[in-house]
């Protein structure tokens, strides 16, 4: 599988995004 060494980067990516609008809400409210 091909994909297998991208998954723990795509998770890590997915996890930074999260973050990001998790501080956004409060500066934004």
């Amino acid at each position: 599988m091909l994909t297998m060494p991208h998954v723990r980067e795509s998770k890590s990516y997915i996890v930074m995004e999260e973050v990001k609008e998790t501080l956004a809400l409060p500066i934004e409210g």
